[in-house]
C-alpha cells in the first residue's frame, strides 16, 4: 500500500470544522431557479468527521430516506458528522448493486434515481436534466443547488459522474466521488456554505464508442446552458478519489489557475501532500475550462484497475475519501470574501 499523507487513524479521528453558524436558515433552488425552504434551523451547528458509522441501510426506499437534521426544538449543539460508512454505502449501492453503469444504459437511470432519492430524503430539490447520447440513448444529470446564507447571484458547482465505462463496476470511478458528494450535501443541507453551491451528479462522462470524442455529454450539456442570471465563478470535480498513491488538484493549464492554487494551499494549511497535475480533460471539469472558468479536479491517481472488472469496491480505502472531503470542506470554510472576488475576476 502506498504512503499517506498522514497516518491512516488519524484520518478515521473525528475532524471538527472551524465553522459555527447561529440561526442558519437553507434554501434550495431548482433548475428553473425556484426556491423551495427545506430547513430552518436555529441549532448551533459544529460540522466534524468521524470514520466510522452506520450509513443509511443499503438500497433503504429512497422516497422513504429522511435528513439527519432536527429541524425544531431548544437551541442546542448540533453535530453535522462527515460519515465515511454512509459514502461507503452509497459506493456499495453504485458499484455492488447496481453495477456497470454504462452511459445511457437501465443501469445508470437506475443510479441516477438512487442519487434524487437521496437527496430528496435529506430535504433537498434535485431536478433531471435529460441530454442525448450518441447511439440513439439518452443520458441524464442530477441537479441540487443548496443556498448559502445570504444567497447570493454567484455560486460554485461541484460535480462527479454517476456512469462508469463497461466492463467495471466503477467503485473508484466513479462511485467514490458520488459518494463524497452525497455526503457533502447532506452536511451542507443543515449547515448552509459561504457561497451558492451548484451539485451535480452527471451522466455520460466516459467515451461511448471508438470516438475519442464521444464523452462528457452530461457535463457538456450543463455547461452550454449556464443561466446568464447567475455568475459561475469555479467548478470542481470530484473523480476517483478513493485508490491512489498521490493526490492532485488538477486542471488542463488551460483556464485560469485561481481555484486550484486556491485548494493547494489549504491542503497545506490542513497537512495535506497534494500538488497540481496537468492533462488532457479526462473529467467533468473540462467543458468549464474551455468555457474560461476556474477548476479544480480532485484525484487520488493512479489506480491500476480503471476500467477494469477490478475496480471493485473493496479496492476502495476509506482514509482517501476522508482526505478528499476534508479538503473539500477545509476549503469552503475558509472561503473568505477576497478569494470569491479572485475567483470572480478570473471568471468569463
Amino acid at each position: 500500500m502506498a504512503e499517506t499523507s498522514h497516518s491512516g487513524s488519524l484520518n478515521l479521528l473525528l475532524f471538527l470544522v472551524p465553522l459555527l453558524i447561529v440561526g442558519a436558515g437553507c434554501t434550495t433552488t431548482t433548475s428553473n431557479g425556484s426556491d423551495d425552504s427545506v430547513v430552518s434551523q436555529e441549532e448551533t451547528a459544529i460540522p466534524e468527521f468521524r470514520g466510522q458509522g452506520t450509513g443509511d441501510a443499503l438500497l433503504d426506499s429512497i422516497l422513504n430516506a429522511t435528513s439527519d437534521v432536527e429541524t425544531t426544538g431548544p437551541v442546542a449543539p448540533v453535530a453535522v458528522t462527515f460519515d465515511v460508512e454512509a459514502a461507503m454505502d452509497h459506493i456499495e449501492a453504485l458499484a455492488v448493486d447496481i453495477g456497470v453503469r454504462v452511459a445511457g444504459s437501465a443501469e445508470e437511470t437506475v443510479a441516477a434515481e438512487y442519487i434524487r432519492g437521496k437527496l430528496e430524503g435529506m430535504g433537498l430539490a434535485p431536478a433531471i436534466e435529460t441530454f442525448p447520447v450518441d447511439g440513439g440513448r439518452t443520458s441524464r444529470n442530477v441537479v441540487v443547488d443548496i443556498a448559502s446564507a445570504p444567497e447570493t447571484t454567484r455560486y460554485m458547482i461541484l460535480g462527479g459522474h454517476i456512469d462508469s465505462k463497461s466492463p467495471a463496476p466503477g467503485a473508484n470511478d466513479n462511485a467514490s466521488g458520488v459518494g463524497v458528494l452525497l455526503e457533502l450535501a447532506r452536511m451542507w443541507a443543515a449547515v448552509p456554505p459561504p457561497i451558492d453551491l451548484q451539485l451535480v451528479f452527471y451522466g455520460a462522462e466516459e467515451i461511448v464508442d471508438s470516438d475519442p470524442d464521444h464523452h462528457h455529454y452530461g457535463s457538456r450539456a450543463h455547461a452550454a446552458a449556464l443561466p446568464a442570471s447567475r455568475d459561475l465563478i469555479g467548478m470542481v470535480s470530484v473523480d476517483d478519489v478513493g485508490v491512489g498513491p498521490d493526490l492532485h488538484a488538477r486542471s488542463m493549464s488551460r483556464g485560469p489557475a485561481t481555484l486550484y492554487n486556491q485548494f493547494l494551499t489549504v491542503a497545506e494549511d490542513i497537512g495535506l501532500k497534494a500538488s497540481h497535475k496537468s492533462g488532457p480533460g479526462f473529467s467533468d471539469h473540462e467543458p468549464y475550462e474551455v468555457k474560461g472558468y476556474p477548476v479544480a479536479w480532485l484525484q487520488y491517481r493512479l489506480s491500476p484497475d480503471g476500467h477494469t472488472p477490478r475496480d471493485t469496491i473493496d479496492k476502495i480505502d476509506r482514509n482517501r475519501l476522508v482526505d478528499v472531503t476534508r479538503w473539500i470542506t477545509a476549503y469552503f470554510d475558509g472561503l473568505s470574501a477576497e478569494m470569491i472576488n479572485d475567483l470572480a475576476g478570473n471568471s468569463p
